[in-house]
C-alpha cells in the first residue's frame, strides 16, 4: 500500500471516529428523553389511561400490509389503543398519491382496523399527528426522508413518541440502508430481521447498535411461516405445467427491466406448453416506467400479460403466489430473502456492473442462482424449473433453518412482549 492510500485511508477511519462519537452522542441524550416518555406512558397505564399505538404505514403498501398483525395484537390488550396510519407516497406523482392513499383508506375500512388518513381529501392538505401521538408507542417501517410528507418521516417523532423501527424488507443491498439511515441513528429501539442483521448493525452502525432490541424476527415473513392452505389462481392449459414469477425492480436505473422487457414475453411464448407464468411488478413500477415509456406503451405491456393463455398480471398480494409457484426470475431484491425462506430457487438478474449486496445479501445469494444474460435465465429454466436439477436446495434449506427463520413464529407476539417489558409494563392476564 503506497503512501497515498495509507493517508485516504487514515482520513476515512477519522471521518467515521467522528461521526460515531457525534451519533453516540446524540442518541444518549435522546436516550434520555426517550426514557421521560417512557414514564409517563407507564404513568398512564397505572392511571388507566389508554395508551395509544401508532403504525404507520406508507400509502402503496396494501400489497404487504404484515403491521396488521402488531395491530391486532395491541387491540386485543384494552389497555392500548391502536391506529395505522396512512403515509402518503409523496415521491411520485400527486395523482398516485391520492389514489393509493384512497385504495389503503378502502382496505382498511374492509380489515376493519381504527386508521387516520395522513392526507385530508377535504381540506387538501397533510394531517399533522404528532401532538395526537405523544407520550404515545410509536412504529415506523420507513427508513427514508423523501417518500412521504415531513409530518410522517421518522425524525418528526424522536422527541415526543417512543419510537420503534421494523424492517419493511430484509435488508440485503446496500450497507447503508441497513446500519446508518435515521431508524439505525435515533430510534428509540430498532428491531433486525436475523442475527446476522444484528452483528451487522453492531459492527458498522454510527451508534454500534446501542438501541438495538432483542432479535424477533422478520415482522413481514409472519404470513409466511403461518401453516394454512395456500390457493392462487394460475392460468395453466394443461394440469403438469411449472409455474414461475417474474419480479422486476421498480428503479429502472437499477433494475434491468428496459433490457429484459421483450425477453420476458418472449420466453413466455416460448414455454406456453410447460410454464404458467405471472408478471408481479412493484407497487410503483407503471409510475416509475412512465419515465421512460408513454402510458400507451407501458399499459399496452401489461396488458400483454393478460392475452396469453399462459400469463397474467398480479397487481396485488404476493403471499399466496409465492407459495404456489416453483420458481423465480427476479431483480427485485426484497423478494430474494423471503422467497429463499421458503427454500424455493430463483435467478437474479444482475445489473451492470453488478449491485453492491451487503454480507447478509451476499450470504442469501449464494444459495440462489444469478447472472445477467439471457442464456443464464433460460438455462435456469431448462435445468432448474423444468428439469428440476435444483443443487442448491438441501443446502438453502439448511441456510433459511439456521439464518432466516425467527426463533418463535409469532412475531408480533415477541415485539408485543419485548415493547411491553422494556417500558416495564405487566402483560394483559389471558382470561380462561
Amino acid at each position: 500500500m503506497n503512501l497515498f492510500q495509507k493517508i485516504i485511508d487514515l482520513v476515512r477511519g477519522k471521518k467515521r471516529l467522528t461521526l460515531t462519537v457525534t451519533a453516540s452522542y446524540e442518541y444518549k441524550k435522546l436516550y434520555k428523553n426517550y426514557r421521560n416518555i417512557s414514564e409517563r406512558i407507564k404513568q398512564k397505564e397505572r392511571q388507566g389511561k389508554p395508551i395509544k399505538v401508532g403504525l404507520l404505514i406508507t400509502s402503496n403498501d396494501s400489497a404487504n400490509p404484515f403491521m396488521l398483525y402488531l395491530y391486532r395484537r395491541f387491540e386485543s390488550d384494552p389497555r392500548f389503543e391502536p391506529y395505522v396510519v396512512i403515509a402518503p407516497y409523496t415521491h411520485l406523482s400527486i395523482r398516485y398519491m391520492m389514489e393509493t392513499t384512497r385504495e389503503m383508506i378502502d382496505f382498511l375500512k374492509g380489515e376493519k382496523c381504527r386508521f387516520i388518513s395522513g392526507y385530508d381529501f377535504e381540506r387538501e392538505g397533510m394531517v399533522d399527528i404528532k401532538d395526537f401521538f405523544a407520550d404515545s408507542l410509536l412504529f415506523s417501517t420507513d427508513p427514508y426522508s423523501n417518500l412521504t410528507d415531513v409530518k410522517f418521516i421518522f425524525k418528526n417523532f424522536i422527541d415526543s413518541s417512543l419510537t420503534y423501527y421494523i424492517p419493511y424488507s430484509y435488508c440485503i443491498a446496500t450497507m447503508v440502508n441497513c446500519v446508518s439511515m435515521d431508524p439505525q441513528k435515533y430510534a428509540y429501539k430498532i428491531f433486525v430481521e436475523t442475527a446476522l442483521h444484528r452483528d451487522m448493525v453492531k459492527k458498522y452502525s454510527p451508534i454500534k447498535g446501542a438501541n438495538l432490541a432483542d432479535f424477533v424476527g422478520y415482522l413481514g415473513s409472519q404470513r409466511l411461516l403461518e401453516e394454512r392452505e395456500r390457493h392462487y389462481e394460475w392460468k395453466c392449459p394443461r394440469s403438469n405445467m411449472k409455474k414461475v414469477i417474474i419480479a422486476p425492480h421498480h428503479l429502472l436505473g437499477y433494475g434491468n427491466f428496459l433490457r429484459f422487457h421483450q425477453f420476458f414475453l418472449d420466453i413466455a411464448n416460448q414455454y406456453r406448453e410447460k410454464i404458467s407464468f405471472v408478471f408481479k411488478p412493484h407497487p410503483v413500477f407503471r409510475e416509475t416506467v412512465l419515465k421512460y415509456w408513454s402510458a400507451k406503451e407501458i399499459d399496452s405491456y401489461l396488458e400483454e400479460w393478460n392475452r396469453m393463455p399462459n400469463t397474467k398480471l398480479e397487481l396485488g398480494d404476493y403471499e399466496n403466489l409465492f407459495f404456489t409457484s416453483d420458481a423465480m426470475i427476479l431483480d427485485s431484491i426484497s423478494f430474494c430473502a423471503e422467497y429463499t425462506l421458503l427454500n424455493k430457487p430463483l435467478f437474479f438478474i444482475e445489473q451492470i456492473p453488478p449491485h453492491q449486496f451487503n454480507p447478509v445479501g451476499k450470504e442469501i445469494l449464494k444459495q440462489q442462482y444469478s447472472g445477467n444474460s439471457f442464456e443464464e435465465v433460460s438455462r435456469f429454466i431448462d435445468d432448474i424449473v423444468l428439469s428440476g436439477d435444483d443443487g442448491k436446495k438441501v443446502g438453502r434449506k439448511q441456510f433459511s433453518e439456521k439464518n432466516l427463520l425467527p426463533p418463535h413464529r409469532d412475531i408480533a407476539e415477541n415485539i408485543y412482549e419485548y415493547v411491553l417489558n422494556d417500558v416495564g409494563i405487566l402483560p394483559a392476564i389471558k382470561e380462561d
